[in-house]
């Protein structure tokens, strides 16, 4: 259960992105063993881009989460 919910939660806070980032990874997955089986034609284009999105999801969330921070010890210290 603790390997569930950490796709899903930052310590004990409920991340929405984390969520939708995992949703969007199960379906770019999905998608391209439907490629490798031939089921639908899905242009590699398509897989790469959408895997670039949620890479820089990732990367801008990460990136404004560490600025917050930083910026909350900032503030702390000054006080």
């Amino acid at each position: 259960m603790r390997i569930i919910k950490s796709f899903f939660f930052s310590g004990d806070k409920f991340q929405p992105v984390y969520f939708w980032i995992t949703l969007l990874m199960i379906l770019i997955i999905t998608a391209f063993i439907m490629r490798l089986c031939g089921i639908v034609y899905i242009d590699n284009a398509l897989l790469l881009g959408l895997c670039g999105f949620v890479s820089a999801w990732v990367a801008m969330y990460n990136i404004n989460r560490k600025n917050d921070k930083t910026a909350q010890l900032k503030a702390m210290s000054d006080d």
